[in-house]
């Protein structure tokens, strides 16, 4: 099976630009991989490039995307595409870590 999951806003609510430099998402289905991460429908990371690793990828992977840089309260949409041999809700979270190391992770959310 193949799965989008589209239209999940992220906002930097800092009062500095902040650069992501690469992402860790998480899944909680043991079959499901990532194979494509976009942010404001521009590809960041995909099993062919950009990015690396190369390949589909396990949760947890930590992924080196195309730096993005996100102003002060500015909002940007994530898509993910993923390959699942399951049906089913599943429970996600990104972990988005900074140019400068720090890292913020969303709250889980289920679809």
């Amino acid at each position: 099976l193949l799965v989008t999951i589209d239209g999940v806003e992220v906002t930097n609510e800092s009062d500095e630009a902040i650069t992501i430099d690469k992402i860790q998402p998480f899944f909680d289905k043991p079959s499901m991989t990532i194979y494509k991460f976009y942010i404001n429908n521009s590809s960041k990371w995909g099993w062919f490039g950009p990015g690396s690793p190369g390949g589909a990828q396990d949760s947890g992977t930590i992924l080196d995307i195309t730096n993005t840089t996100i102003e002060p309260d500015e909002t940007v949409t994530i898509k993910m595409k993923f390959f699942t041999g399951d049906s089913g809700p599943v429970t996600f979270s990104i972990n988005f870590i900074m140019e400068d190391e720090t890292e913020i992770e969303t709250d889980e959310f289920t679809l």
